[in-house]
C-alpha cells in the first residue's frame, strides 16, 4: 500500500468576464424567458451569468437559519478556472498561467508512515526543440490540457476565506484553528485539476497559520470506473444508449439543421484533426469549451488556415448559449428525466444522503440526555467521530446533475461556471429538535424568492430553505437506484 501526503500550493491572479449577451430558451420544459446574461465579478442573482467566474457565497447576505443549530455542512465544488481539455493545428494561444501548479507528494511504502521517501515534486515539463522531437504545433507554454490555471487556483482560494468567514468566524460552526484532519473530509475524481482546486479551497479555508505544522488532511478520490462524481458512459452503457436516443429525436435533429451551417463554419477554423472533428459535428459542447476557456483569459480566438476566417466573441457567445440549450435537452427531457437522473446523479446522491444520516445518528447521541458525562465525551473525543465538513471537488457535470435532481429550473441549472459550489447544510430545531436541510447554490438559497425577481424559484416538493429532511430523504429515495449494476446494464 502506498499513501502520500500533498502540499497546499496556490497561485493569484485576477479575473477576467466576458460581455453579456441574450439568450433565447426554446425547449418546452425549458424556460422561455429572454435573460440578460451579465459578466461583472462580484454581486450577483440567479438573472446574471458568468461562465468564467460563479458568484461566492458572502458573509453580507448569508443568513443562519432562524431558531436553529448548524450540525452538518457537505460543499459540492466544480473546479477552477482550466486550459482547454482538447488542442488542434490552428492554436495560437500560449498556456503560461499554470505557473504554481507543482505537487510535492511523499510516498509510504507499504502505509509505514514513519519510514517515508523523500519529498517529489510534480510538475509539467516542455520537450528540447529539435528535428527529432515532435513540434509544438498543438500546445505551447507550461500547462498541460485541462490543467487547473493559477486564475482557477485564487478562485478556490477566494472560495475558502469567504466560507470560513460564514462558517468559522460568523457560525463557529466548523473549527478556529485546525489541529488534525478528521473534522474535515475531502473527495476529488482522479484528475489533476480538481484536486489543486481542493487543495486552494482548503488553503483559503485554513490558511497557515490558522492549522497545526505536521496537519494532513486526508484527500481521496475513486477509482474511474467506481466515479460517481461524473457522468461515467463508458461503465454504464444505459446512460449512452438514452443520450443516443435524445439525439435521435425529431427536436433535437430539427435543432442542429438550424444550426448547421454556423457549425460547421465554426468547427472549421480548429484545423485538421479528426478526432476533435468528430465532437463538433453533434454537439457545441467541445466548440464552447475551446472557444470560452480562451475568451476566459481574453486571449486571441483561432482564425482557420484556408478560409481565413477567425472566430469572433459573438460565435463563443452563440457557442454558449447553444451547449446550455443541449444541456437543459438532455438533462430536463421529460420522456427519460427520472432515469437519467438515477443514473447521472442517484449515486452520488446516495452516498451525500448516507452521511448525513450518519451524522444524524450521531448528533442523536450527542444529544441524548441520559448519556452520562463519561460517555458523552469518549464519543467527542472518539476517532470514528464523523467530520464536520465533507468537501467533494467535482467538475461541471456533478453541479448539474445535482441540479437536475433537486429539479432546479433554468436559468439557475444553466451551466455551472468555474469555482460554481453547492452547499447542503443540516439545521437541527432548538425548539422540537426535528432536522432541516438547506440547499444553497453559489451564494444563494435555493426555494427562496431571488433579490431581483418576485417569481419564487420552484424544486423540488418541499422548500430548500428549510426542508424538513424526512420529506427531502423522502424525495430522493424515490429518484435512487434500487440496483446500479441492473439499470446500467440494461441496454
Amino acid at each position: 500500500m502506498i499513501t502520500k501526503k500533498v502540499s497546499f500550493l496556490c497561485g493569484v491572479l485576477t479575473f477576467v468576464g466576458v460581455k453579456g449577451f441574450k439568450i433565447p430558451l426554446e425547449a418546452d420544459y425549458v424556460s422561455k424567458d429572454k435573460l440578460t446574461y451579465k459578466a461583472e465579478i462580484g454581486p450577483s442573482s440567479y438573472e446574471e451569468y458568468n461562465y468564467c467566474q460563479a458568484k461566492y457565497p458572502s458573509i453580507s447576505t448569508y443568513k443562519p437559519m432562524e431558531g436553529s443549530t448548524l450540525v452538518f455542512l457537505q460543499g459540492v465544488i466544480r473546479h477552477g478556472d482550466r486550459t482547454p481539455i482538447q488542442s488542434y493545428t490552428n492554436d495560437t494561444a500560449v498556456w503560461n498561467e499554470c505557473g504554481g501548479s507543482n505537487d510535492v507528494v511523499q510516498l509510504y511504502p507499504n502505509g509505514l508512515s514513519g519510514n517515508s521517501g523523500p519529498p517529489v515534486k510534480i510538475e509539467i515539463a516542455q520537450p528540447k526543440a529539435g528535428e527529432r522531437t515532435r513540434p509544438n504545433i498543438f500546445w505551447k507554454g507550461n500547462c498541460k490540457d485541462g490543467q487547473l490555471t493559477d486564475k482557477g487556483k485564487s478562485q478556490h482560494n477566494i472560495l475558502g476565506e469567504n466560507v470560513r468567514e460564514i462558517y468559522v468566524d460568523m457560525l463557529k460552526y466548523l473549527d478556529k484553528y485546525l489541529s488534525d484532519g478528521t473534522s474535515i473530509r475531502v473527495r476529488t475524481t482522479d484528475v489533476w485539476r480538481t484536486q489543486h482546486s481542493a487543495q486552494s479551497f482548503i488553503q483559503g479555508l485554513y490558511p497557515p497559520y490558522t492549522r497545526g505544522d505536521k496537519v494532513v488532511v486526508p484527500l481521496s478520490h475513486y477509482p474511474r470506473p467506481l466515479e460517481n462524481m461524473r457522468v461515467n458512459l463508458e461503465y454504464c452503457p444505459r446512460i449512452r444508449q438514452i443520450f443516443e436516443k435524445i439525439k435521435s429525436s425529431k427536436k433535437f435533429k430539427k435543432y442542429l439543421r438550424r444550426n448547421k451551417k454556423k457549425m460547421k463554419q465554426i468547427s472549421s477554423i480548429f484545423g485538421e484533426y479528426k478526432y476533435l472533428d468528430r465532437k463538433m459535428k453533434d454537439s457545441w459542447f467541445t466548440i464552447m469549451d475551446q472557444l470560452n476557456t480562451l475568451r476566459c483569459h481574453n486571449k486571441p480566438l483561432p482564425c482557420s488556415a484556408s478560409s481565413g476566417y477567425c472566430a469572433t466573441k459573438e460565435d463563443a457567445e452563440f457557442a454558449l448559449k447553444n451547449a446550455i440549450f443541449e444541456n437543459q435537452i438532455y438533462r430536463h427531457n421529460k420522456e427519460f428525466f427520472n432515469e437519467v437522473v438515477r443514473l447521472t446523479a442517484g449515486t452520488f446522491m446516495h452516498e451525500l444522503l448516507d452521511e448525513v444520516n450518519m451524522v444524524i445518528e450521531q448528533d442523536k447521541l450527542l444529544n441524548n440526555q441520559a448519556l452520562n458525562k463519561r460517555a458523552h465525551q469518549k464519543l467527542l473525543s472518539s476517532k470514528e467521530r464523523l467530520p464536520k465538513f465533507s468537501l467533494y471537488s467535482g467538475h461541471d457535470e456533478t453541479i448539474s446533475s445535482i441540479l437536475a435532481a433537486l429539479k432546479v429550473p433554468a436559468p439557475l441549472s444553466d451551466w455551472p461556471p468555474y469555482a460554481s459550489s453547492v452547499f447542503f447544510e443540516v439545521w437541527r430545531s432548538n425548539s422540537d429538535n426535528l432536522y432541516y436541510m438547506r440547499v444553497i447554490y453559489n451564494g444563494e438559497v435555493l426555494g427562496l424568492t431571488s433579490k431581483n425577481s418576485k417569481q419564487q424559484h420552484q424544486t423540488i416538493s418541499c422548500d430548500l430553505s428549510k426542508c424538513p429532511l424526512v420529506d427531502y430523504i423522502s424525495y430522493l429515495n424515490a429518484l435512487l437506484p434500487r440496483n446500479v449494476s441492473s439499470e446500467c446494464l440494461r441496454v
